[in-house]
């Protein structure tokens, strides 16, 4: 594992630590890296889509994603790629470390577990309020044009909504960097987490192997399809215990 850190850490030093410029390589490694992650977990599922045996895992299965509806989606796709110009301003003002030094896996991954517990708190209050008449209306209403899930609906909002999401995101790695110290590897990470996370749960699939077949307070596709088709409940992000925490029925 050492060998490892140490080349990646190698990489980033030549890459980013001893550039003149390190906003420009920064934008441009998250928009690479973005596109590393996407790509590779959202080509099987439209694949899949066109191949009849799978449809006896979709969730929906008498809904289909029209062609007009894939142009639509994915000439909005183009726009949330903007969120990855963000990404040196954020490590910035919230002081993440560029230094060529990485955290050690353990404390990556302590980190990751912490991210995901406060985004999806966060993320289960703030979904459950932009279902408010008003909030509806104005932020929340365009992510549930689709009454079924797909890939590609994970992308798919308003300016503000991205914005709330934005908030949600950053909120735990700002925590982290205030108390204790944050290298922007871990945001990296971060993000392919939960667009991975946010993807699969858009999926409209419930396979035999989904994660929630084995960690049953797991959110997944299942649990947020449910969520598109009657426009309420089951709010959460990464898991639904939320429900049961604060007393409330799904």
């Amino acid at each position: 594992m050492s060998f490892y850190k140490t080349y990646l850490e190698s990489l980033w030093f030549n890459y980013i630590e001893s550039s003149d410029n390190i906003a420009l390589r920064l934008t441009l490694l998250m928009c690479v890296w973005h596109e590393i992650v996407t790509i590779p977990r959202i080509l099987p599922y439209i694949a899949i889509d066109f191949i009849p045996w799978f449809k006896q895992f979709k969730i929906q299965q008498a809904k289909t994603t029209s062609k007009a509806d894939y142009w639509t989606l994915i000439k909005h796709s183009f726009v949330s790629r903007l969120f990855s110009g963000i990404i040196y301003p954020v490590t910035v003002a919230l002081n993440f470390s560029t230094k060529s030094v990485f955290p050690e896996v353990s404390e990556i991954i302590l980190s990751l577990i912490f991210f995901v517990v406060v985004q999806d708190f966060l993320y289960y209050f703030m979904h459950r309020a932009l279902h408010w008449g008003p909030l509806y209306k104005h932020i929340h209403k365009k992510h549930h044009e689709f009454t079924h899930s797909n890939v590609l609906v994970s992308e798919y909002s308003t300016t503000a909504e991205a914005l709330c999401v934005a908030f949600e995101f950053f909120f735990g790695p700002a925590v982290l960097s205030y108390f204790r110290g944050m290298h922007v590897i871990q945001l990296l990470l971060w993000f392919a987490v939960r667009i991975i996370q946010s993807i699969d749960c858009h999926s409209g699939y419930d396979f035999p192997w989904s994660l929630h077949h084995y960690i049953p307070v797991w959110a997944g596709a299942e649990f947020h399809d449910y969520h598109h088709s009657a426009f309420v409940g089951n709010y959460g992000s990464f898991f639904r215990f939320w429900y049961i925490v604060i007393n409330i029925d799904m």
